[in-house]
């Protein structure tokens, strides 16, 4: 696998605002420990969709052979250097009462995935 870079440039107005300087510094720090995060979570993210193309084919989800090939088309173009994953967690999904319930997998977590949200209906 070939090393990846990324640059960031960013201006920022001139200050003497210690307060100011401080929430700056805390921000930053801030970005800089979710890079950290991502980039060793990367790995075993692609892990996770390579997992769902290998399982692609046994999917439970009644999609048609033309959609279910351009499904798996773009999870492979995803995995070819065409996407930067910054998380991936399991969910379930409990349909029993009629209302979505959507529950987190232990220990699926990787990256930076955002809150589970709650919805409702089908």
């Amino acid at each position: 696998m070939r090393a990846r870079e990324t640059l960031v440039y960013m201006e920022i107005t001139r200050t003497a605002d210690e307060p100011r300087l401080a929430e700056l510094g805390v921000a930053l720090a801030a970005v800089v420990s979710d890079v950290h995060v991502v980039v060793a979570d990367f790995d075993a993210m692609r892990v996770q969709v390579d997992a769902l193309i290998a399982g692609y084919a046994t999917c439970s989800a009644p999609v048609a052979g033309p959609d279910r090939e351009e499904n798996r088309a773009l999870l492979e173009w995803l995995l070819d250097d065409n996407f930067t994953f910054l998380g991936d967690e399991a969910l379930t999904v409990d349909w029993g009462s009629g209302v979505a319930h959507v529950s987190r997998v232990a220990d699926s977590r990787l990256g930076l995935p955002a809150p589970v949200a709650q919805s409702g209906g089908p």
